[in-house]
């Protein structure tokens, strides 16, 4: 008899699968409970049948094999120790709650990682707008504290300090600061018991002096006043300043008048707007007078130079106004120009001006 001749053909009884094995194995849709008990009954039925004997054994072997019932009955009481020791939870109400929660499918093995990365997740989210939110608040606050404020940032004006002037193509002022008004009469105030040709001419240059520095190019007029701030009347003004026009001209002229200061480029020149009392008789009479009128303004509008007694006019024209001139000294560019329009006579020691002035009072 040979000792591989024969194959065994028994079949394998759940016994040959380690236990472990079989408590790892999970069966769709059973609970663990009802595995752990089809096992149990599985092992309780099932025989084992070991050789009592063997004629390849001897003695002290028999002996040996005699033992192993005893270590047989031994690994029962193991096995169903390990059977009892399953990793499945055989609480019938845990199992009732899973199948409510999952259907008869398995419990999440990471069932409390995940809850925890949710809770996780939603206070990141929390975290993250709350964030935003924040940083948007104080964007926000920081643009509405620290942009300008209109009324914090505008200068101040000192209401004492001369008002600056911008360019003006009408009035041809550069932009400076102003000391006297182009809009409305300035006034000159002088001591009619104490006041001379030499005093008034200081006065006149003095204000003359501010023009210039402020750079003004269009004609600056002034009323002048005693020291009461009376009107001065021409009449007086030509008594103060010695002005030895024909008695019956003078006559003639009415007591308003307005002195003009006026930068002709960089020269300070005076000029003059009377007025006629009548106009029929007025007018013939200052053309009549003409020659001897520049010799009759010397004191006041020529000091210093020789202006002869008579002297030849020419005519011009200025736009639609005539205009009469003659030239009083060549190299200072002084002259005497005039104008009648209406009740008006305008006079200018130069022809810018006159033409200023004539400009003026349109």
């Amino acid at each position: 008899m040979s000792f591989f001749s024969k194959k065994s053909t028994a079949q394998k009884t759940p016994s040959d699968i380690p236990s472990d094995i079989v408590n790892a194995v999970n069966i769709m849709g059973d609970p663990a409970k009802t595995r752990a008990t089809a096992y149990q009954g599985a092992v309780a039925q099932k025989t084992v049948s070991v050789p009592t004997s063997s004629p390849f054994l001897d003695a002290s072997q028999k002996n040996e094999e005699s033992s192993a019932p005893m270590e047989m009955s031994s690994l029962k009481k193991e096995d169903s120790s390990l059977l009892t020791e399953t990793p499945f939870s055989t609480d019938v109400a845990a199992v009732a709650s899973d199948k409510e929660r999952f259907g008869n499918g398995l419990r999440p093995l990471f069932s409390g990682n995940i809850a925890f990365r949710a809770a996780m997740s939603a206070k990141m989210r929390l975290l993250i707008v709350g964030g935003v939110s924040a940083l948007v608040v104080i964007g926000v606050a920081w643009w509405y504290f620290s942009r300008p404020n209109s009324a914090d940032t505008a200068p101040a004006t000192d209401k004492s300090a001369p008002i600056e002037q911008t360019s003006s193509p009408a009035s041809g002022i550069v932009a400076q600061e102003l000391p006297f008004s182009l809009n409305t009469p300035n006034y000159l105030s002088l001591d009619t018991e104490t006041a001379t040709p030499e005093s008034i001419k200081k006065m006149l240059d003095a204000a003359g002096e501010r023009i210039l520095s402020a750079h003004v190019t269009a004609p600056v007029e002034f009323l002048m006043t005693d020291k009461n701030n009376n009107p001065l009347a021409f009449s007086r003004l030509a008594y103060l300043t010695k002005i030895t026009l024909d008695p019956a001209l003078l006559s003639a002229l009415g007591e308003t008048f307005s002195l003009f200061l006026s930068n002709d480029n960089g020269a300070m020149r005076l000029g003059l707007a009377l007025t006629l009392t009548d106009v029929t008789a007025g007018s013939p009479l200052v053309v009549e007078n003409e020659v001897n009128i520049p010799a009759s303004f010397q004191n006041f509008l020529y000091p210093g130079l020789s202006v002869p007694h008579s002297v030849a006019f020419r005519a011009g024209s200025y736009g639609s106004q005539v205009v009469r001139y003659v030239n009083i000294d060549s190299d200072t560019n002084f002259s005497f120009d005039y104008a009648l329009r209406g009740n008006m006579w305008f006079i200018g020691t130069s022809k810018n001006t006159l033409r200023s002035l004539l400009d003026a009072k349109r």
